[in-house]
């Protein structure tokens, strides 16, 4: 029987991938960071209907559990686990940074390097790979002056291209960029996406022989909204002074 497999990544970009018998039949990046709840459904409609399948001939979900902003990260995921249930099929989980990480590797397989993606805050996501792709550190996050001096790979290099050891020089030709240029002369994260994105194909295609990383999404932080932690009072504060004061008062204790 063919193996079916589709791919679902939200940590960056909404990235969707299919892979027929572990190899890639389509793969598509589209939007931003902010528009995966928009995106990800007819996105997925879409790839299945260029490939002439429907999700009842899918065998296999895998999704790619970050690290990445949480509310971006959960709508991939929770969109994985949902085509799982309604299918009866079984999720995979992994890094995302690994399929990045595969991807330029299977290419350039030069030395140890970084992949990165925007963190946010000043901050990337990264990990350190060998020259096969297999991880080696993190996934971990920190400012871009905290990564170790490595060549670097990834979205996160058009943010930070001098982050670890400066850019990776082959990246940096195929990009036609001066690691030292202005960063306004750099092409769109959305027309690089085949050299700095994640391939969700490919995702598809190595579910297998990624490391499976757990159902827990890998935000790395807490968070921006949180759950108050008591109940707040809708009176006004000129009264909930007044009536903390009356009930001090001796006429108040009566």
């Amino acid at each position: 029987m063919s193996e079916l497999v589709l791919g679902i990544d939200t940590s960056t970009r909404v990235c969707v991938g299919l892979a027929r018998d572990q190899e890639p039949v389509a793969s598509v990046s589209t939007g931003d960071s902010r528009s995966h709840v928009e995106l990800l459904m007819p996105t997925i409609q879409q790839v299945l209907a260029g490939a002439g399948v429907t999700a009842e001939d899918l065998t296999s979900v895998v999704v790619g559990m970050g690290p990445g902003p949480y509310t971006g990260l959960r709508v991939g995921v929770v969109a994985a686990e949902m085509i799982g249930v309604a299918q009866g099929l079984a999720v995979r989980h992994v890094c995302s940074l690994d399929v990045l990480a595969i991807g330029w590797a299977r290419t350039h397989p030069q030395s140890d390097f970084i992949a990165c993606t925007d963190a946010r805050r000043h901050e990337l996501y990264w990990a350190v790979y060998d020259r096969y792709g297999q991880r080696l550190e993190g996934p971990l996050v920190s400012g871009p002056d905290d990564l170790p001096n490595l060549a670097s790979i990834g979205p996160g290099t058009l943010l930070y291209p001098q982050a670890g050891g400066g850019m990776d020089s082959f990246l940096a030709l195929k990009l036609g960029l001066r690691v030292d240029g202005l960063a306004s002369g750099w092409p769109k994260l959305e027309d690089v996406s085949d050299i700095v994105g994640l391939d969700a194909g490919l995702m598809a295609a190595w579910a297998e022989q990624l490391p499976e990383v757990g159902p827990e999404p890998l935000y790395l932080r807490h968070a921006d909204a949180t759950e108050p932690t008591g109940a707040k009072s809708v009176l006004p504060q000129a009264m909930v002074t007044s009536d903390t004061q009356h009930a001090h008062s001796p006429a108040g204790r009566r």
